[in-house]
């Protein structure tokens, strides 16, 4: 269960910050923490 959370949480936060660039100057450090999951 804590797996499948985390996962979604990840998903979450990957798709907020592929929004993020999308709409802004590609960030050096958004690009390293979207990796990160």
């Amino acid at each position: 269960i804590r797996g499948i959370l985390l996962w979604s949480i990840c998903r979450v936060l990957w798709w907020v910050r592929t929004h993020l660039v999308l709409l802004s100057i590609n960030d050096s450090n958004l690009l390293q923490f979207r990796f990160h999951c």
